[in-house]
């Protein structure tokens, strides 16, 4: 994994983190416009090499896990990254 793409899995690593603490549903869905970038992201972290990938999704699942309704307007994105 070279320097730059170390740079975007910890910032897609934050990112996730960040939006999973906030407990507050009304401020997470502030957020709702970066979902397509983190959609966008993930797809190039997989095609980029399979470890990327993997932080990606589960940094995904952990943000699902945290907020399920938030990520309710990207669920066909992320049923075509899964399947």
């Amino acid at each position: 994994m070279d320097e730059n793409n170390e740079v975007k899995v910890a910032s897609f690593k934050t990112l996730t983190i960040f939006l999973s603490s906030i407990e507050d549903e009304k401020l997470v869905k502030k957020f709702e416009a970066v979902l397509q970038v983190l959609i966008t992201k993930a797809i190039e972290l997989i095609k980029y090499d399979q470890e990327s990938g993997v932080t990606a999704l589960e940094s995904m699942n952990e943000l699902i896990e945290a907020h399920p309704k938030f990520i309710k307007s990207i669920v066909p994105q992320l049923m075509a990254i899964y399947t």
